[in-house]
C-alpha cells in the first residue's frame, strides 16, 4: 500500500481541453500531408451514410467471459457487440463531415447508441465482458464537443459507474487470485484509465497510474514472458494480455506510463518475435491448468487446440504496436495491408510520426 501511496504523489498533473480527452493523434485532422489519413476519413464519411440508417442494438448483459460459443446468449451479445464498433466511425463522420444533412445523422446515430448501451447496460466490472466497451469509450470521447452539457452527463455518469464497477469488482477478490496479476488485470486498467482521461478525473488518472505500474511488475517477466504464457502455456493469451496494454498506450499521453513500464511491455512484443518469423513453434495450451481451456478444446474450437500458434492471430496486436515501438518496424512489415477495420487503419495513421 505505501508503494502505490508513493506512485500517486509522484505522477505529473495532466491538462484537458474541453473537447476530445483520448489521444487521437492527426485522426480529425483535415490538412495532414498523410494521403491515407485523408484516404480513410473520406471512406468513413462515404461508409457512414449507411451506418448512420443502421439501427442500433444493445443488450443488459454482455455473455461472454467463461461460456461457448453455443451457450445461450452468446450469439446475441456478440451481434450487440459488433454494432458498438460501429459508433467511432460515426463519431468521426459527426466531427468531420461538412455536408450537414450527414454531420447530423452521424451524430444523432452516435448519440443514440452511446445513450442506448448508457440506459440498458448493467455494468458489472467483469473485465473481460466489459473490455467489448473500448469502442464505447472512443465514441463517447470524439463526440463530447458536440453535445449537451445533459448529454454529456449521462454518458459520463455511466463511464464512471463502468468503472466503478472494475473497482468493486476487484475488492471482492482476494490478492491471492491470477485474476490480480494476468490479461483480466490488463484488460480492467485499459478500461480504467481511458476513462478516467475521459473524466479528466485527476485522481482517478493517478490511482490506475499507480495501478498499472504495480501491475506490469508482476505482469511481466524481465525476459518478456507474460503471467499469461505461464499460466496457459499459450501464446494466444500473451497477445491478448499484450492488445490491452497496448491500447492504453494509444490512447493515452505520453508520460503515463513510465519508460520503464514501456520497455517492458516492448520486451513481451520483441518475446513474440522468433515465433512471428517462424523461427520457432510453440504447441498452443499444451500444459495449461486452466479447466476453460479444456473445455475449449474439448468443444473443438479451433484456437483452443494442441496446434501450432498461427503468427497471422498477432496482426492486428503488431500493426497498433509498429507505430507505439519502432523497434518492431523491420520485422513486421508484411502486416501493412489493407485488410483491417477502417477506424483502426485511421487510427494507426493519425499515430505515425
Amino acid at each position: 500500500m505505501l508503494k502505490l501511496i508513493t506512485l500517486i504523489l509522484i505522477f505529473p498533473h495532466f491538462t484537458f481541453a474541453s473537447d476530445s480527452r483520448l489521444s487521437w493523434g492527426k485522426l480529425l485532422d483535415t490538412k495532414s500531408s498523410n494521403p491515407n489519413i485523408k484516404r480513410y476519413q473520406e471512406q468513413i464519411l462515404f461508409q457512414a451514410k449507411d451506418l448512420a440508417a443502421q439501427k442500433i442494438k444493445a443488450t443488459e448483459k454482455i455473455q461472454s467471459e467463461g461460456k461457448l460459443p453455443t451457450e445461450a446468449g452468446v450469439s446475441e451479445s456478440r451481434a450487440a457487440v459488433k454494432e458498438m464498433m460501429i459508433l467511432p466511425k460515426l463519431s468521426v463522420c459527426a466531427r468531420l463531415a461538412t455536408d450537414l444533412v450527414l454531420q447530423k445523422n452521424c451524430k444523432d446515430s452516435a448519440l443514440r447508441g452511446l445513450l442506448l448501451w448508457a440506459s440498458i447496460y448493467k455494468p458489472n466490472g467483469n473485465p473481460i465482458n466489459e473490455c467489448s466497451f473500448i469502442p464505447w469509450i472512443e465514441a463517447w470521447d470524439l463526440m463530447r464537443p458536440l453535445l449537451s452539457e445533459a448529454e454529456i452527463n449521462k454518458l459520463d455518469n455511466f463511464a464512471k459507474d463502468l468503472l466503478l464497477a472494475g473497482d468493486l469488482y476487484y475488492q471482492n477478490l482476494k490478492v491471492t487470485n491470477g485474476r490480480f496479476y494476468n490479461n483480466w488485470a490488463s484488460w480492467r486498467l485499459a478500461i480504467r484509465s481511458l476513462i478516467s482521461f475521459g473524466l479528466a478525473d485527476q485522481s482517478l488518472i493517478k490511482t490506475s497510474q499507480a495501478l498499472l505500474e504495480t501491475h506490469l511488475e508482476h505482469n511481466l517477466k524481465q525476459d518478456g514472458v507474460s503471467i499469461d504464457f505461464l499460466e496457459r502455456d499459450a501464446l494466444h493469451y500473451h497477445v491478448y494480455d499484450l492488445e490491452a496494454l497496448t491500447i492504453t498506450v494509444a490512447h493515452l499521453p505520453e508520460n503515463f506510463i513510465s519508460k520503464k513500464s514501456k520497455s517492458s511491455i516492448e520486451t513481451a512484443l520483441l518475446f513474440l518475435k522468433p515465433y512471428f518469423l517462424a523461427e520457432k513453434n510453440h504447441l498452443e495450451f499444451v500444459h495449461s491448468n486452466i479447466a476453460f481451456d479444456l473445455k475449449r478444446k474439448n468443444a473443438r474450437l479451433s484456437e483452443y487446440q494442441n496446434i501450432p500458434w498461427d503468427p497471422n492471430n498477432a496482426r492486428k496486436l503488431f500493426r497498433l504496436s509498429r507505430v507505439l515501438f519502432p523497434s518492431l518496424k523491420s520485422w513486421t512489415q508484411n502486416i501493412v495491408d489493407e485488410s483491417y477495420d477502417l477506424f483502426f487503419k485511421l487510427q494507426i495513421e493519425s499515430l505515425e510520426k
